[in-house]
């Protein structure tokens, strides 16, 4: 019985590790959501973009790397805690999520994507910590979930403001 609960252990562990280890093709490091936004006009939405990144993304000095009024085009640069739960915190819980949010106005819509997804750890003693793309699959099913979530806000922020 000892040795069948040893195995039935250890088939778990490998189990849980093999996503860790799956990567990701390049179409699947980047994540890409369209809104409808037919009732306002473009310039007030691009204001209202430029002012929610300017507000929520905070850890980069110049949030807004690049915005273009004539193309409706902004982009910004964002971080988020790394989404982790249980086990899974003990070796990523401090981590961030760094990202470049592209969005662009037209027609109506709101095209967002997040594209340059990199993980930070931080420093610890020595080791000046690490900055490195997403490679894994169970880190960008991990991440996706969130950054869909700051896109649900951003839209949300959209509406709210009449």
């Amino acid at each position: 019985m000892w040795k069948l609960t040893v195995l039935i252990l250890l088939s778990v562990l490998l189990n849980a590790c093999a996503g860790s280890f799956t990567r990701i093709p390049e179409a699947d490091k980047s994540v890409k959501v369209t809104a409808a936004i037919a009732q306002f006009e473009r310039e007030k939405v691009f204001v209202r973009i430029a002012d929610w990144m300017e507000i929520n993304f905070t850890a980069a000095a110049q949030p807004i790397v690049s915005a273009d009024r004539e193309e409706g085009r902004i982009v910004g640069a964002g971080q988020i805690k790394y989404p982790c739960a249980w086990a899974g915190c003990f070796g990523k819980g401090d981590w961030q999520v760094a990202f470049t949010m592209r969005v662009v106005i037209a027609d109506g819509t709101v095209s967002t994507s997040f594209r340059d997804i990199r993980l930070l750890s931080p420093p610890v003693g020595t080791n000046p910590g690490m900055s490195s793309p997403v490679w894994s699959k169970r880190d960008m099913d991990a991440i996706r979930p969130r950054l869909l979530e700051l896109n649900r806000s951003l839209i949300s922020s959209l509406h709210a403001g009449g």
